[in-house]
């Protein structure tokens, strides 16, 4: 999938969502968020695992999931390490909506 690709995915994902949660995921404390993103990291290590069951003769389809199961991994660490370093909540008085999501993954994904 393509760097475009992807970030027309993730943009469709954050409408369908806000079209069938509202804006409640904004108002989330940032602990159960944090609880959502390790929770997502987990299904991805567990999904490639559950793959590479169906692939156990394939060497190199083996070495892409284990690939993607450690990145999550990493990621999963890097997280936990960001949030005990800022361990603070934000005021959710003035919180953006899916318009501000919305450019800053336009930002983030674009290459």
């Amino acid at each position: 999938m393509s760097s475009d690709k992807f970030l027309k995915s993730s943009l469709e994902r954050l409408k369908m969502g806000a079209e069938e949660y509202g804006d409640k995921s904004f108002f989330k404390p940032d602990a159960e968020l944090l609880k959502e993103v390790s929770e997502e990291l987990f299904d991805v290590a567990t999904w490639c695992s559950i793959w590479a069951c169906r692939y156990s003769s394939s060497s190199s389809v083996n070495k892409s999931l284990t690939k993607i199961a450690k990145g999550a991994q990493s990621l999963h660490e890097n997280l936990q390490t960001s949030w005990k370093e800022k361990n603070e909540e934000k005021d959710y008085d003035d919180v953006p909506g899916v318009d501000t999501a919305t450019a800053w993954l336009q930002k983030c994904l674009k290459r």
